[in-house]
């Protein structure tokens, strides 16, 4: 009957190989673990913005027809006119006008936050794709390796106490890892979602500025188009200060240390008001209004950018964790197998 000893010495190669495809495969699980919570996260929201989307298309279609009635219907005018409150009409036509467009808005925004959010997932989960071979070759390394040691080495081993200690720590060595990879997986992706806020932020920032520069032209007789372009302009600042928003607040989901953006209250106009009631004072008034939404962006990107950097010494801190975990999980395996082998060498010494 084969000794211990020359039982280690067939099985060498196979748990050389074994150790070295764990070790090449240690970020896979935990990483993959993080990646379908985070599918999970995003599936919930989905599920919300699919609900907040066919609330905001009834509101819209309801909006749309209060619009229309004062749009298209020619007796409704001449009786105003006749009655000679023409200005009357003027003001309720204004207010459905502007309660239509904002729930248009609303509806378009929440279009695409959805749209984000499906791309979101996506990619989520092609890169749990990516993962699932290398979690699977791990899961499949562990399997042989835990079943080579369960021959050589069945139960506790009272005459190794050193090797029974060893196998333990590697344990604690293993949990230790895993926990690392995946805060330095989550804080990775909080510092790419905050990217993409900063990215939206300075977006909703250059709009801000074209609205700026058509409201100049609006105060020196820019007329139709001016009024066109500063609500366009308007309407890209508020779109983009939003979608900042929604991705602030996605990564607070995943890291409670990223605090909150200041408010931002966009400045927002409507045709019929424009129209009516335009005149210089108005224009400048409303300019006043632009001016401040120019610097509730500024404060938010100042408090954004903080948050970012914030979120990125985090992650240098975990990545530096999640070495040292590495190299103390290299060091528990390594001192196991050499635990193993003294084992294999002191029985061979007896046989």
């Amino acid at each position: 009957m084969a000794t211990l000893q020359e039982k280690m010495a067939s099985y060498a190669t196979e748990n050389h190989e074994l150790l070295g495809t764990l070790a090449n495969t240690d970020h896979a699980i935990p990483a993959l673990a993080q990646q379908r919570a985070y599918i999970t996260d995003l599936t919930a929201e989905l599920k919300r913005a699919d609900a907040k989307l066919r609330k905001l298309e009834t509101k819209r279609l309801e909006e749309l027809r209060d619009h229309e009635k004062y749009r298209d219907s020619v007796m409704r005018r001449f009786a105003y006119k006749a009655t000679r409150k023409a200005e009357r009409f003027a003001e309720k036509a204004a207010k459905e006008e502007r309660e239509y467009f904002a729930a248009l808005q609303a509806e378009h925004q929440a279009g695409e936050e959805r749209a984000a959010l499906t791309a979101s997932k996506i990619e989520a989960e092609e890169a749990a794709a990516r993962l699932e071979p290398e979690a699977e070759q791990h899961r499949a390394a562990q399997k042989q390796l835990d079943e080579l040691y369960e021959r050589l080495f069945a139960g506790p081993t009272p005459a190794f106490p050193a090797e029974d200690a060893a196998e333990q720590t590697v344990q604690r060595a293993q949990e230790q890892h895993d926990a690392t990879v995946q805060r330095q997986t989550t804080q990775r992706r909080v510092c790419s979602v905050l990217t993409s806020a900063q990215a939206a932020l300075i977006r909703s920032q250059r709009a801000a500025v074209e609205a700026r520069s058509a409201s100049s032209m609006d105060m020196f007789g820019g007329g139709l188009i001016a009024d066109m372009m500063e609500r366009s302009a308007l309407a890209d600042t508020q779109r983009e200060a939003h979608e900042a928003e929604r991705l602030v607040q996605q990564a607070r989901r995943m890291d409670e240390a990223v605090g909150e953006l200041p408010g931002m209250e966009i400045a927002s106009g409507n045709l019929m008001s424009d129209v009516f009631f335009d005149n210089i004072f108005t224009d400048m008034a409303f300019h006043e209004k632009i001016k401040e939404s120019q610097a509730g962006l500024d404060r938010a990107a100042k408090v954004l950018e903080e948050h970012a950097q914030g979120a990125k010494l985090r992650l240098k801190q975990a990545d530096e964790t999640q070495k040292v975990a590495e190299v103390e999980l290299v060091a528990a395996r390594e001192a196991l197998q050499k635990r193993r082998a003294e084992a294999f060498e002191t029985i061979g010494a007896k046989a």
